[in-house]
């Protein structure tokens, strides 16, 4: 029997959210579609239903984490939420507890060596949100 259309993108939006904790804990190359697949509750064999290719996936959970922390830093605004944000950064909490943390500081040595065709461009206004983030 076939999943719903809606079944299969919770099944997606899953295994984007365990590749994504996977890919900050261990890195794109120490992250394997076997575990990556049985941490979801799925195997292997069907990866290749929801994605072309383990770079369209690393793809999707870096736009995924990139989202969030955008997200974050656009709700809470000001020099007073960055401070917050800094400090929270630099906890032991989050030293210890990853999952969240900005990918490209967690995934940047990694992500050039992607397909380019498949790494999302920056969200709309991203560059806009980042230039406006006045750090002295």
């Amino acid at each position: 029997m076939r999943k719903s259309r809606k079944e299969t993108a919770k099944t997606r939006e899953r295994i984007v959210k365990k590749a994504a904790h996977a890919f900050m804990r261990d890195g794109i190359a120490e992250s394997g579609l076997l575990n990556v697949m049985a941490s979801a509750g799925l195997t292997q064999g069907g990866f290749y239903r929801h994605f072309a290719s383990k770079d369209q996936l690393v793809s999707e959970a870096v736009e995924k984490n990139l989202d969030a922390v955008l997200r974050h830093l656009e709700e809470k605004g000001g020099d007073e939420a960055l401070a917050e944000i800094v400090h929270y950064y630099l906890s032991q909490k989050h030293r210890d507890h990853y999952n969240g943390a900005c990918p490209l500081a967690a995934l940047g040595t990694e992500l050039p060596r992607a397909d380019k065709r498949l790494v999302p461009p920056p969200p709309p206004g991203s560059t806009d949100s980042l230039l406006q983030l006045n750090i002295s």
